[in-house]
């Protein structure tokens, strides 16, 4: 975009939205057509690598965590199956075996609760993430070492959510070896 006066043209880059004068942009500005190029390939990976962890962030919410939502889901499915239909009602549970059964289900509940927690703090991180991001492109002399406490959260809530799954499976594997 060119704007200005009488032979002397000023144009706005694009881009980057600095202004240059003619002689800026014949090259004749001392360095500073350098200087933009050094800008705008700044700019073009801070737009590559942003537009990446964006990417990363909606592809996060449909990967491990589904499974982990699934199979915890599923669980809860087969062990009232195996309830109603091996065991039955002739057959009671074997005495000393249904705090198994609890605690399989409670480890199981805590681990979907944890999966549903850690979609909203991943999410929560990848948005930090950005933001500083953001504020960096637009103030490079400010770069910060700021500790993203979303991504540790998140990190924090899917281990529980793993071990939560594993001691739920376990309990409710015993429940069932204990109850054939």
């Amino acid at each position: 975009m060119q704007f200005g006066h009488s032979n002397l043209f000023f144009l706005r880059d694009s881009e980057s939205g600095t202004i240059l004068n003619q002689h800026e942009k014949d090259g004749l500005g001392m360095g500073k057509k350098d200087d933009l190029v050094k800008k705008d390939n700044d700019y073009q990976e801070y737009r590559q690598d942003r537009e990446a962890t964006i990417k990363a962030e909606n592809e996060q919410s449909s990967s491990f965590d589904k499974y982990l939502l699934t199979l915890s889901g599923g669980t809860f499915g087969i062990t009232i199956t195996f309830i109603k239909n091996i065991i039955g009602t002739e057959k009671t549970i074997v005495e000393g075996t249904k705090w198994l059964l609890y605690s399989g289900w409670g480890f199981l509940v805590l681990s979907i609760c944890c999966t549903l927690f850690s979609f909203r703090t991943s999410i929560a991180g990848y948005r930090w993430l950005v933001n500083k991001m953001d504020d960096e492109q637009r103030n490079p002399d400010c770069s910060s070492e700021r500790k993203n406490h979303w991504s540790s959260t998140t990190e924090i809530l899917n281990t529980t959510s793993v071990i939560a799954f594993i001691l739920g499976s376990m309990g409710i594997f015993m429940f069932v070896i204990g109850n054939l």
